[in-house]
Protein backbone atom coordinates (compact mmCIF):
# COMPACT_ATOMS: atom_id res chain seq x y z
CA UNK A 1 0.00 0.00 0.00
CA UNK A 2 2.97 2.35 0.67
CA UNK A 3 4.72 1.95 -1.99
CA UNK A 4 1.44 2.83 -4.50
CA UNK A 5 0.94 6.14 -2.53
CA UNK A 6 4.03 6.68 -2.81
CA UNK A 7 4.06 6.10 -6.47
CA UNK A 8 0.55 8.01 -6.90
CA UNK A 9 2.32 11.26 -4.42
CA UNK A 10 5.60 11.06 -7.31
CA UNK A 11 2.72 10.90 -10.43
CA UNK A 12 1.16 14.28 -9.48
CA UNK A 13 4.67 16.11 -8.78
CA UNK A 14 6.05 14.48 -12.03
CA UNK A 15 2.65 15.69 -13.98
CA UNK A 16 3.97 19.54 -13.04
CA UNK A 17 7.66 18.99 -14.00
CA UNK A 18 5.83 17.93 -17.48
CA UNK A 19 3.73 20.19 -18.28
CA UNK A 20 0.26 17.81 -18.15
CA UNK A 21 -1.65 19.51 -15.08
CA UNK A 22 -4.41 22.13 -15.53
CA UNK A 23 -4.45 24.62 -17.99
CA UNK A 24 -7.34 26.16 -16.24
CA UNK A 25 -8.36 26.75 -12.90
CA UNK A 26 -10.94 28.16 -11.07
CA UNK A 27 -10.85 29.67 -7.15
CA UNK A 28 -14.06 30.17 -5.19
CA UNK A 29 -13.73 32.59 -2.25
CA UNK A 30 -16.03 34.70 -0.09
CA UNK A 31 -14.91 38.02 -0.38
CA UNK A 32 -13.07 40.41 -1.97
CA UNK A 33 -10.21 40.39 0.36
CA UNK A 34 -10.18 36.73 -0.31
CA UNK A 35 -10.19 37.07 -3.83
CA UNK A 36 -6.98 39.21 -3.80
CA UNK A 37 -5.29 36.83 -1.35
CA UNK A 38 -5.58 33.64 -3.17
CA UNK A 39 -5.06 35.92 -6.76
CA UNK A 40 -1.83 36.27 -5.65
CA UNK A 41 -0.90 33.11 -3.73
CA UNK A 42 -2.09 30.58 -6.29
CA UNK A 43 -0.59 32.53 -9.27
CA UNK A 44 2.91 32.52 -7.68
CA UNK A 45 3.20 29.21 -6.75
CA UNK A 46 0.87 27.56 -10.17
CA UNK A 47 4.87 26.96 -11.27
CA UNK A 48 4.79 24.89 -8.13
CA UNK A 49 1.21 23.19 -8.09
CA UNK A 50 0.10 22.95 -11.37
CA UNK A 51 2.45 23.07 -14.07
CA UNK A 52 6.11 23.97 -14.04
CA UNK A 53 5.83 26.11 -17.83
CA UNK A 54 3.18 28.48 -14.99
CA UNK A 55 1.12 28.33 -17.65
CA UNK A 56 -2.50 27.64 -15.90
CA UNK A 57 -5.03 30.48 -16.29
CA UNK A 58 -6.08 31.27 -12.52
CA UNK A 59 -9.69 32.85 -12.32
CA UNK A 60 -11.14 34.05 -8.89
CA UNK A 61 -14.77 34.10 -8.06
CA UNK A 62 -16.00 36.07 -4.99
CA UNK A 63 -19.77 34.61 -3.80
CA UNK A 64 -21.49 38.27 -3.01
CA UNK A 65 -24.09 36.34 -0.94
CA UNK A 66 -23.86 32.91 0.22
CA UNK A 67 -24.87 30.39 -2.14
CA UNK A 68 -23.61 27.00 -0.71
CA UNK A 69 -21.05 24.96 -2.79
CA UNK A 70 -24.10 23.88 -5.62
CA UNK A 71 -25.07 27.60 -6.93
CA UNK A 72 -21.50 27.96 -6.03
CA UNK A 73 -20.27 25.79 -8.55
CA UNK A 74 -22.68 27.15 -11.28
CA UNK A 75 -22.13 30.98 -10.21
CA UNK A 76 -18.22 30.25 -10.47
CA UNK A 77 -18.73 28.40 -13.86
CA UNK A 78 -20.22 31.71 -15.01
CA UNK A 79 -17.56 33.78 -13.94
CA UNK A 80 -14.96 31.45 -15.48
CA UNK A 81 -17.17 31.86 -18.93
CA UNK A 82 -16.97 36.04 -18.78
CA UNK A 83 -12.90 35.82 -18.34
CA UNK A 84 -12.39 32.86 -20.97
CA UNK A 85 -14.57 35.33 -23.39
CA UNK A 86 -12.92 38.40 -22.80
CA UNK A 87 -9.76 36.34 -23.21
CA UNK A 88 -11.05 34.94 -26.38
CA UNK A 89 -10.27 31.18 -24.59
CA UNK A 90 -11.73 28.04 -25.03
CA UNK A 91 -12.10 25.58 -22.28
CA UNK A 92 -9.73 22.59 -21.97
CA UNK A 93 -11.15 19.61 -21.45
CA UNK A 94 -10.81 19.26 -17.84
CA UNK A 95 -10.92 22.63 -15.33
CA UNK A 96 -9.75 22.39 -11.93
CA UNK A 97 -12.32 24.86 -9.74
CA UNK A 98 -11.16 24.58 -5.75
CA UNK A 99 -13.47 26.15 -3.34
CA UNK A 100 -11.33 27.99 -0.29
CA UNK A 101 -13.67 28.94 2.46
CA UNK A 102 -14.90 28.25 5.65
CA UNK A 103 -15.80 29.42 8.97
CA UNK A 104 -12.63 26.86 9.99
CA UNK A 105 -14.18 27.66 13.72
CA UNK A 106 -12.79 24.08 14.57
CA UNK A 107 -9.60 25.25 13.76
CA UNK A 108 -9.70 27.85 16.21
CA UNK A 109 -6.98 29.59 17.07
CA UNK A 110 -5.11 28.88 14.27
CA UNK A 111 -7.99 29.89 11.18
CA UNK A 112 -7.67 33.34 12.79
CA UNK A 113 -3.81 33.72 13.11
CA UNK A 114 -4.24 33.58 9.25
CA UNK A 115 -6.95 35.67 8.53
CA UNK A 116 -9.92 33.64 8.77
CA UNK A 117 -8.29 32.14 5.83
CA UNK A 118 -8.84 28.09 6.78
CA UNK A 119 -7.05 26.50 3.67
CA UNK A 120 -4.22 29.07 3.60
CA UNK A 121 -2.70 27.54 6.68
CA UNK A 122 1.00 26.28 5.70
CA UNK A 123 2.51 22.89 5.96
CA UNK A 124 5.94 21.68 5.22
CA UNK A 125 6.41 21.38 1.66
CA UNK A 126 8.45 24.05 -0.22
CA UNK A 127 7.75 24.82 -3.84
CA UNK A 128 11.04 24.94 -5.71
CA UNK A 129 10.24 27.85 -8.01
CA UNK A 130 8.41 29.79 -5.73
CA UNK A 131 10.51 28.96 -2.55
CA UNK A 132 7.52 29.01 -0.08
CA UNK A 133 5.65 27.13 2.35
CA UNK A 134 2.45 25.17 0.07
CA UNK A 135 -0.53 25.98 2.41
CA UNK A 136 -3.58 23.38 2.92
CA UNK A 137 -5.62 24.82 -0.97
CA UNK A 138 -2.02 24.33 -2.31
CA UNK A 139 -1.03 20.68 -1.42
CA UNK A 140 -4.76 19.54 -2.09
CA UNK A 141 -4.50 21.40 -5.88
CA UNK A 142 -1.32 19.42 -6.29
CA UNK A 143 -1.88 16.11 -5.26
CA UNK A 144 -5.08 15.86 -7.87
CA UNK A 145 -3.10 16.57 -10.77
CA UNK A 146 -3.68 12.56 -11.53
CA UNK A 147 -7.61 12.64 -10.89
CA UNK A 148 -7.71 15.62 -13.70
CA UNK A 149 -5.36 13.23 -15.71
CA UNK A 150 -7.28 10.33 -15.94
CA UNK A 151 -10.79 12.47 -16.22
CA UNK A 152 -9.04 13.87 -19.51
CA UNK A 153 -7.19 10.36 -20.50
CA UNK A 154 -10.94 8.90 -20.25
CA UNK A 155 -12.73 11.45 -22.60
CA UNK A 156 -14.57 13.78 -19.74
CA UNK A 157 -15.12 16.84 -19.90
CA UNK A 158 -16.14 19.47 -17.12
CA UNK A 159 -14.86 20.54 -13.86
CA UNK A 160 -13.70 18.63 -11.31
CA UNK A 161 -14.77 20.45 -7.56
CA UNK A 162 -12.38 20.28 -4.77
CA UNK A 163 -12.80 21.27 -1.22
CA UNK A 164 -9.40 23.36 -0.67
CA UNK A 165 -8.30 21.70 2.36
CA UNK A 166 -7.65 17.88 1.93
CA UNK A 167 -5.37 15.80 0.09
CA UNK A 168 -6.30 12.37 -1.48
CA UNK A 169 -4.08 9.87 -2.44
CA UNK A 170 -6.01 6.81 -4.10
CA UNK A 171 -4.86 3.42 -2.88
CA UNK A 172 -6.10 1.18 -5.99
CA UNK A 173 -5.18 1.75 -9.77
CA UNK A 174 -7.22 2.68 -11.94
CA UNK A 175 -5.87 1.52 -15.15
CA UNK A 176 -4.77 4.03 -18.11
CA UNK A 177 -8.26 5.28 -18.70
CA UNK A 178 -12.15 4.65 -18.99
CA UNK A 179 -13.78 5.47 -22.27
CA UNK A 180 -17.41 5.70 -20.25
CA UNK A 181 -16.43 8.21 -18.69
CA UNK A 182 -16.85 11.01 -21.79
CA UNK A 183 -20.88 9.73 -21.43
CA UNK A 184 -20.98 11.04 -17.65
CA UNK A 185 -22.77 13.78 -16.57
CA UNK A 186 -20.93 13.80 -13.29
CA UNK A 187 -18.58 11.48 -11.41
CA UNK A 188 -18.28 11.11 -7.63
CA UNK A 189 -15.47 10.08 -6.04
CA UNK A 190 -15.89 7.05 -3.86
CA UNK A 191 -14.40 4.49 -1.34
CA UNK A 192 -15.70 0.98 -1.62
CA UNK A 193 -15.54 -0.43 2.40
CA UNK A 194 -17.72 -1.87 4.47
CA UNK A 195 -19.94 -0.45 6.74
CA UNK A 196 -19.01 0.45 9.87
CA UNK A 197 -20.62 2.63 13.23
CA UNK A 198 -18.14 5.59 12.51
CA UNK A 199 -18.59 5.87 8.98
CA UNK A 200 -22.27 5.65 8.43
CA UNK A 201 -22.29 8.61 11.42
CA UNK A 202 -19.96 10.56 9.90
CA UNK A 203 -19.78 9.99 6.00
CA UNK A 204 -22.65 10.18 3.45
CA UNK A 205 -23.15 6.75 1.52
CA UNK A 206 -23.92 6.00 -2.36
CA UNK A 207 -25.23 2.78 -3.78
CA UNK A 208 -23.27 1.72 -6.67
CA UNK A 209 -24.32 -0.97 -9.76
CA UNK A 210 -21.40 -3.39 -9.62
CA UNK A 211 -22.01 -3.69 -13.38
CA UNK A 212 -22.06 0.11 -14.52
CA UNK A 213 -20.32 1.91 -11.88
CA UNK A 214 -23.12 3.78 -11.65
CA UNK A 215 -24.94 5.76 -8.62
CA UNK A 216 -28.20 4.14 -7.54
CA UNK A 217 -28.95 5.99 -4.76
CA UNK A 218 -26.91 8.08 -1.98
CA UNK A 219 -28.20 7.80 2.08
CA UNK A 220 -26.93 10.48 4.18
CA UNK A 221 -25.36 10.29 7.23
CA UNK A 222 -26.69 8.56 10.03
CA UNK A 223 -26.50 5.47 12.52
CA UNK A 224 -25.57 2.13 11.40
CA UNK A 225 -28.92 0.85 12.63
CA UNK A 226 -30.63 3.31 10.68
CA UNK A 227 -28.50 3.27 7.55
CA UNK A 228 -28.61 -0.79 7.44
CA UNK A 229 -31.84 -0.39 7.42
CA UNK A 230 -32.34 1.94 4.37
CA UNK A 231 -29.50 -0.77 2.60
CA UNK A 232 -31.35 -4.45 3.22
CA UNK A 233 -34.77 -2.34 1.80
CA UNK A 234 -32.21 -2.32 -1.67
CA UNK A 235 -34.34 -3.40 -5.07
CA UNK A 236 -32.68 -7.25 -6.00
CA UNK A 237 -29.17 -6.64 -8.05
CA UNK A 238 -25.72 -6.31 -7.78
CA UNK A 239 -24.77 -3.99 -5.65
CA UNK A 240 -21.90 -2.26 -3.81
CA UNK A 241 -21.82 0.67 -1.20
CA UNK A 242 -19.14 2.94 -0.77
CA UNK A 243 -18.24 5.91 1.11
CA UNK A 244 -18.55 9.54 -0.59
CA UNK A 245 -15.47 11.02 -0.63
CA UNK A 246 -16.61 14.83 -0.83
CA UNK A 247 -15.10 16.10 -4.58
CA UNK A 248 -16.75 15.62 -7.51
CA UNK A 249 -16.94 16.29 -11.40
CA UNK A 250 -19.68 17.82 -13.15
CA UNK A 251 -19.60 18.04 -17.22
CA UNK A 252 -19.75 21.19 -18.61
CA UNK A 253 -23.01 20.17 -20.44
CA UNK A 254 -24.69 20.37 -17.14
CA UNK A 255 -23.31 23.82 -15.59
CA UNK A 256 -24.41 25.32 -19.08
CA UNK A 257 -27.82 23.98 -18.32
CA UNK A 258 -27.70 25.38 -14.80
CA UNK A 259 -26.64 28.80 -15.35
CA UNK A 260 -30.11 29.20 -17.64
CA UNK A 261 -31.86 27.31 -15.20
CA UNK A 262 -31.12 28.93 -12.41
CA UNK A 263 -30.92 32.42 -12.52
CA UNK A 264 -33.48 33.37 -9.86
CA UNK A 265 -31.60 31.29 -7.48
CA UNK A 266 -28.14 32.96 -7.88
CA UNK A 267 -29.79 36.32 -7.29
CA UNK A 268 -31.52 35.22 -4.51
CA UNK A 269 -29.43 35.66 -1.11
CA UNK A 270 -31.94 33.59 0.81
CA UNK A 271 -31.57 30.56 -1.67
CA UNK A 272 -28.88 28.73 -0.76
CA UNK A 273 -27.68 25.00 -1.20
CA UNK A 274 -24.97 22.24 -1.19
CA UNK A 275 -24.28 19.36 -3.40
CA UNK A 276 -24.69 16.69 -0.61
CA UNK A 277 -26.71 14.84 -0.28
CA UNK A 278 -29.77 16.05 -0.94
CA UNK A 279 -29.14 17.19 -4.86
CA UNK A 280 -27.95 13.82 -5.21
CA UNK A 281 -30.54 12.26 -3.45
CA UNK A 282 -33.05 14.13 -5.89
CA UNK A 283 -31.38 13.00 -9.20
CA UNK A 284 -32.20 9.23 -7.76
CA UNK A 285 -35.79 9.66 -7.34
CA UNK A 286 -38.39 8.67 -9.87
CA UNK A 287 -41.25 10.15 -8.36
CA UNK A 288 -42.28 13.16 -6.03
CA UNK A 289 -43.48 10.15 -3.69
CA UNK A 290 -40.21 9.22 -3.60
CA UNK A 291 -39.10 12.01 -2.40
CA UNK A 292 -41.81 12.56 0.30
CA UNK A 293 -40.59 9.04 1.57
CA UNK A 294 -36.88 10.48 2.10
CA UNK A 295 -38.44 13.60 3.61
CA UNK A 296 -40.64 11.36 5.93
CA UNK A 297 -37.42 9.23 6.54
CA UNK A 298 -35.55 11.85 8.08
CA UNK A 299 -38.17 13.17 9.91
CA UNK A 300 -38.35 9.78 11.51
CA UNK A 301 -35.14 9.63 13.15
CA UNK A 302 -34.93 12.70 14.02
CA UNK A 303 -32.86 14.98 11.23
CA UNK A 304 -34.41 18.13 9.98
CA UNK A 305 -31.69 19.00 7.34
CA UNK A 306 -34.13 18.58 3.92
CA UNK A 307 -36.86 20.22 6.08
CA UNK A 308 -34.52 23.62 6.40
CA UNK A 309 -33.66 23.13 2.97
CA UNK A 310 -37.44 23.77 1.98
CA UNK A 311 -37.57 26.14 3.53
CA UNK A 312 -35.28 27.96 2.07
CA UNK A 313 -36.29 26.18 -1.62
CA UNK A 314 -39.87 25.34 -1.18
CA UNK A 315 -39.68 24.20 -4.50
CA UNK A 316 -36.27 22.16 -4.55
CA UNK A 317 -37.61 19.21 -5.53
CA UNK A 318 -39.11 20.42 -9.10
CA UNK A 319 -35.70 22.55 -9.33
CA UNK A 320 -33.49 20.01 -9.24
CA UNK A 321 -35.79 17.84 -11.57
CA UNK A 322 -35.99 20.06 -14.06
CA UNK A 323 -32.41 20.66 -14.43
CA UNK A 324 -31.79 16.41 -14.48
CA UNK A 325 -34.38 16.62 -17.28
CA UNK A 326 -33.17 19.50 -19.08
CA UNK A 327 -30.00 17.67 -19.38
CA UNK A 328 -31.64 14.07 -20.30
CA UNK A 329 -33.31 16.09 -23.23
CA UNK A 330 -30.11 17.43 -24.51
CA UNK A 331 -28.48 14.32 -24.26
CA UNK A 332 -31.32 12.01 -25.19
CA UNK A 333 -30.73 9.60 -22.91
CA UNK A 334 -31.16 9.24 -18.83
CA UNK A 335 -28.67 10.89 -16.57
CA UNK A 336 -25.31 9.25 -15.57
CA UNK A 337 -23.66 9.82 -12.35
CA UNK A 338 -20.54 7.95 -12.70
CA UNK A 339 -18.24 6.56 -9.79
CA UNK A 340 -14.27 6.13 -8.98
CA UNK A 341 -13.52 4.00 -6.72
CA UNK A 342 -10.38 5.54 -4.54
CA UNK A 343 -9.99 2.18 -2.46
CA UNK A 344 -7.80 2.68 0.82
CA UNK A 345 -7.40 6.06 0.05
CA UNK A 346 -4.26 7.78 1.95
CA UNK A 347 -6.30 11.08 3.32
CA UNK A 348 -4.19 14.08 4.57
CA UNK A 349 -6.89 16.18 6.69
CA UNK A 350 -5.19 19.63 8.69
CA UNK A 351 -8.57 20.78 9.05
CA UNK A 352 -9.55 19.77 12.62
CA UNK A 353 -7.11 19.69 15.99
CA UNK A 354 -6.65 16.21 16.51
CA UNK A 355 -6.28 14.90 12.80
CA UNK A 356 -3.86 18.39 12.26
CA UNK A 357 -1.69 16.69 15.66
CA UNK A 358 -1.75 13.29 13.86
CA UNK A 359 -0.51 14.09 10.62
CA UNK A 360 2.40 16.08 12.18
CA UNK A 361 3.06 13.16 14.61
CA UNK A 362 3.25 10.47 12.01
CA UNK A 363 5.95 12.68 10.32
CA UNK A 364 8.63 11.64 13.21
CA UNK A 365 7.63 7.59 12.67
CA UNK A 366 8.13 4.96 10.06
CA UNK A 367 4.90 3.58 10.12
CA UNK A 368 2.98 3.63 6.32
CA UNK A 369 1.45 6.54 6.57
CA UNK A 370 4.08 8.27 8.36
CA UNK A 371 6.63 7.55 5.39
CA UNK A 372 3.75 8.54 3.38
CA UNK A 373 3.22 11.93 4.81
CA UNK A 374 6.74 12.56 4.58
CA UNK A 375 6.34 11.94 0.54
CA UNK A 376 3.58 14.15 0.86
CA UNK A 377 5.25 17.22 2.17
CA UNK A 378 8.75 16.40 0.52
CA UNK A 379 10.53 15.35 3.32
CA UNK A 380 13.69 13.03 2.86
CA UNK A 381 13.59 9.90 5.22
CA UNK A 382 17.17 9.90 5.41
CA UNK A 383 17.79 10.62 9.45
CA UNK A 384 21.07 11.63 11.60
CA UNK A 385 22.88 8.85 14.44
CA UNK A 386 19.99 10.62 16.85
CA UNK A 387 16.61 9.69 14.54
CA UNK A 388 16.52 13.39 13.25
CA UNK A 389 15.92 14.91 9.97
CA UNK A 390 17.61 18.43 9.83
CA UNK A 391 17.06 20.41 6.63
CA UNK A 392 18.38 24.71 6.59
CA UNK A 393 18.68 24.45 10.56
CA UNK A 394 21.03 25.65 13.12
CA UNK A 395 20.85 23.57 16.41
CA UNK A 396 23.09 23.40 19.58
CA UNK A 397 25.70 20.76 19.50
CA UNK A 398 25.43 18.04 22.41
CA UNK A 399 21.28 19.09 23.04
CA UNK A 400 19.05 16.72 23.87
CA UNK A 401 17.38 16.29 20.23
CA UNK A 402 16.16 13.00 19.03
CA UNK A 403 13.40 11.45 16.38
CA UNK A 404 12.99 14.94 15.15
CA UNK A 405 12.15 16.86 12.07
CA UNK A 406 13.87 20.66 12.02
CA UNK A 407 13.33 22.63 8.99
CA UNK A 408 14.48 26.19 7.97
CA UNK A 409 14.70 26.53 12.06
CA UNK A 410 17.49 28.52 14.49
CA UNK A 411 17.55 26.31 18.21
CA UNK A 412 20.74 28.00 20.03
CA UNK A 413 20.18 27.52 24.10
CA UNK A 414 22.19 23.70 24.49
CA UNK A 415 20.26 22.56 27.09
CA UNK A 416 16.94 22.39 24.49
CA UNK A 417 15.04 19.09 24.94
CA UNK A 418 13.18 17.76 22.12
CA UNK A 419 11.64 14.76 21.45
CA UNK A 420 9.99 13.40 18.24
CA UNK A 421 8.81 17.07 17.20
CA UNK A 422 8.04 18.70 14.39
CA UNK A 423 9.53 22.33 14.08
CA UNK A 424 9.08 24.28 10.58
CA UNK A 425 10.57 27.83 10.22
CA UNK A 426 10.83 29.07 13.27
CA UNK A 427 13.55 30.73 15.81
CA UNK A 428 14.09 30.13 19.58
CA UNK A 429 16.36 30.63 22.04
CA UNK A 430 15.62 27.43 24.33
CA UNK A 431 12.89 24.79 23.39
CA UNK A 432 11.88 21.83 25.46
CA UNK A 433 9.71 19.52 24.17
CA UNK A 434 10.85 16.61 26.07
CA UNK A 435 7.25 14.55 24.79
CA UNK A 436 6.44 15.52 21.26
CA UNK A 437 4.82 18.86 19.55
CA UNK A 438 4.53 20.95 16.76
CA UNK A 439 5.78 24.64 16.00
CA UNK A 440 5.27 26.38 13.26
CA UNK A 441 6.94 29.46 12.03
CA UNK A 442 7.05 31.21 15.75
CA UNK A 443 9.83 33.38 17.25
CA UNK A 444 9.67 32.45 20.99
CA UNK A 445 12.58 32.84 23.09
CA UNK A 446 11.80 30.05 25.60
CA UNK A 447 8.95 28.09 24.59
CA UNK A 448 8.25 25.02 26.96
CA UNK A 449 5.90 22.28 26.24
CA UNK A 450 4.54 20.58 29.44
CA UNK A 451 3.13 17.46 27.96
CA UNK A 452 2.43 15.90 24.81
CA UNK A 453 -0.01 16.71 22.47
CA UNK A 454 0.64 20.37 21.83
CA UNK A 455 0.72 22.76 18.81
CA UNK A 456 2.21 26.17 17.99
CA UNK A 457 2.10 28.41 15.07
CA UNK A 458 2.82 31.69 14.36
CA UNK A 459 3.80 32.38 17.95
CA UNK A 460 5.81 35.48 19.42
CA UNK A 461 6.78 36.08 22.74
CA UNK A 462 9.65 35.78 25.50
CA UNK A 463 8.38 33.08 27.53
CA UNK A 464 5.67 30.69 26.64
CA UNK A 465 4.63 27.23 28.42
CA UNK A 466 1.82 24.98 26.72
CA UNK A 467 -0.31 22.44 28.22
CA UNK A 468 -1.09 19.08 27.27
CA UNK A 469 -2.95 19.39 24.10
CA UNK A 470 -2.60 23.38 24.11
CA UNK A 471 -2.89 25.18 21.17
CA UNK A 472 -1.69 29.07 20.83
CA UNK A 473 -1.00 31.45 18.16
CA UNK A 474 -0.58 35.15 18.07
CA UNK A 475 -2.68 37.43 16.38
CA UNK A 476 -1.22 40.96 14.69
CA UNK A 477 -3.71 43.05 14.73
CA UNK A 478 -2.93 46.29 13.57
CA UNK A 479 0.37 47.39 15.65
CA UNK A 480 -0.88 44.81 18.50
CA UNK A 481 0.46 41.22 19.25
CA UNK A 482 -2.20 39.10 20.77
CA UNK A 483 -2.09 35.58 21.70
CA UNK A 484 -4.95 32.95 21.63
CA UNK A 485 -4.96 29.86 22.98
CA UNK A 486 -7.50 26.53 22.82
CA UNK A 487 -7.17 22.77 23.62
CA UNK A 488 -7.65 19.90 21.57
CA UNK A 489 -9.95 18.17 24.18
CA UNK A 490 -12.06 21.26 23.37
CA UNK A 491 -14.12 19.50 20.50
CA UNK A 492 -17.08 22.39 20.72
CA UNK A 493 -16.39 25.08 18.91
CA UNK A 494 -20.18 26.12 18.58
CA UNK A 495 -21.86 28.15 21.34
CA UNK A 496 -20.68 30.13 24.07
CA UNK A 497 -17.04 28.07 23.07
CA UNK A 498 -16.65 30.42 19.84
CA UNK A 499 -18.67 33.65 21.08
CA UNK A 500 -17.25 34.20 24.92
CA UNK A 501 -13.50 34.10 25.63
CA UNK A 502 -12.53 30.86 26.69
CA UNK A 503 -9.29 29.96 29.31
CA UNK A 504 -7.03 32.78 29.54
CA UNK A 505 -8.28 34.28 26.00
CA UNK A 506 -9.18 38.33 26.14
CA UNK A 507 -11.07 38.26 23.58
CA UNK A 508 -13.39 35.23 21.80
CA UNK A 509 -12.55 33.18 18.70
CA UNK A 510 -15.57 34.56 17.25
CA UNK A 511 -14.11 38.69 17.81
CA UNK A 512 -10.96 37.34 16.80
CA UNK A 513 -12.22 36.17 13.38
CA UNK A 514 -14.51 39.05 12.48
CA UNK A 515 -10.96 41.38 12.97
CA UNK A 516 -8.96 38.78 11.37
CA UNK A 517 -11.07 38.30 8.42
CA UNK A 518 -11.21 41.85 7.78
CA UNK A 519 -7.52 41.80 7.62
CA UNK A 520 -5.49 42.48 4.19
CA UNK A 521 -3.87 38.83 4.44
CA UNK A 522 -1.28 39.74 1.51
CA UNK A 523 0.11 42.11 4.11
CA UNK A 524 -0.02 40.10 6.63
CA UNK A 525 1.74 37.69 5.39
CA UNK A 526 4.56 39.95 4.74
CA UNK A 527 4.74 41.35 8.24
CA UNK A 528 4.91 37.48 9.47
CA UNK A 529 7.88 37.15 6.80
CA UNK A 530 9.61 40.58 8.58
CA UNK A 531 8.82 39.00 11.93
CA UNK A 532 10.77 35.84 11.24
CA UNK A 533 13.64 37.18 9.01
CA UNK A 534 14.30 39.96 11.61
Amino acid sequence: MYQFWREMINKNVTNVKNNIGPQLVTVVTGSELDKQFWQNGITKKRHDVFRQDGKTDIVVASEKIKKGNFLGTINAWEETKKHLLLSNKSAPDVTLMTMVFGLGSRLSPFTQAIGGRKPAFPLPRKGSVSNSYLNSADISNLFSNSWIEYLQNSGFTGVVVKWGDEAIIPGIPWGDSNKELADFDAVRFVWKTKLTEDLAREKDWLVIDANTNLMKFQFPRQDMNSLRKRLTGLPSGSFDIAVNLGSLAVSYDCLNIGIELFKNELKDPKKWFDWDPYVWMVFCCKTQEDWNQERNQELNVGKTGLLELEKRVPNFYHIIKKFQESVENLKRRPFRVGTIDFGDAFWTDIGLHITMRECFRSMTVDTIKGKATRDLFGIPHERDQRGNTIINSQIPKNSEIRGSIIIDSIIEDPKSIINQSVIVGGKHKLLKMPDGGVVFQSVVNQLIFNGPNGIVFRAIGDKISIPDGGRLATLLIDHEQINLESNESILDYSGINYTKPILNNAISFLEAYEVMSKTNNVNLEERWQQIINH
